[in-house]
This record gives structure tokens, C-alpha cells and sequence, in this order.
């Protein structure tokens, strides 16, 4: 089925042709922001091809129009919290179960009366 409101990305071994993964954006109607989900094969964890996809991923995304980018992460997935945030995302609020993060890309522009200086 196709949704022009979702981008996909596998990640793929060249060498081995073995998909490792799968990145997706849900992009939002005026494409200027999505919500990021990122998945790796059991074999593939532990292995910091997550942080590769997930940057790989956002240049691919980032050559179109959406500029920021949102994830929702358990607190105790540890490494989705460091992948996340090796790929410049940093948390915006949280709750018992799930940080919440954020990641402003090129062509950021803060909303009016935002307060916030780029």
C-alpha cells in the first residue's frame, strides 16, 4: 500500500546483500516535520549500525522539505537513547515509560514567539 506521508529506508549489508534494518518517517501534511521509527533485525543489534541508519536516513529525508524531526523512546532502551542521540536529537519532556525527543534539522526556522534563538 502507498502513503505518501511515509518515507522508508532499509538498511542493507552491500557486501552481503542482508537487510540489517528499516527507518521510517511519518511525514506530517505540510512535510515540515515527521516522527522517526527505527528497527533493526536482531542480528543486526549491537553492532552500532543503528546510529549509521538512522544518520543516513535523516540526509536522505533532509535533501526534501522536513526540517524537524520526533522520536518517542523508552527510557530503558539504552541504545536507542544513545543512537538517538548521537544522531543530534536531544529529549524535549518525558514521563514514567517514554522520553520524548526532538531534532531541528536544516532550514529550522522556531515558530513566532517561540523564544528560542536557533
Amino acid at each position: 500500500m502507498l502513503d505518501e506521508c511515509r518515507r522508508l529506508y532499509v538498511g542493507s549489508l552491500p557486501n552481503k546483500c542482508v537487510n540489517v534494518g528499516i527507518c521510517r518517517f511519518d511525514v506530517d501534511d505540510d512535510a515540515a516535520s515527521a516522527v522517526v521509527s527505527l528497527s533493526l533485525c536482531s542480528r543486526a543489534r549491537g553492532k552500532g549500525l543503528s546510529s549509521t541508519l538512522l544518520g543516513m536516513s535523516i540526509r536522505a529525508l533532509e535533501t526534501q522539505t522536513t526540517r524537524t524531526l520526533y522520536a518517542t523512546i523508552r527510557k530503558e532502551n539504552v541504545p536507542s537513547v544513545r543512537c538517538f542521540s548521537a544522531c543530534g536529537f536531544r529529549p524535549i519532556s518525558c514521563d514514567e515509560d517514554f522520553i520524548q525527543y526532538v531534532r531541528e534539522g536544516p532550514g529550522y526556522v522556531p515558530p513566532e514567539g517561540s523564544g528560542s534563538r536557533g
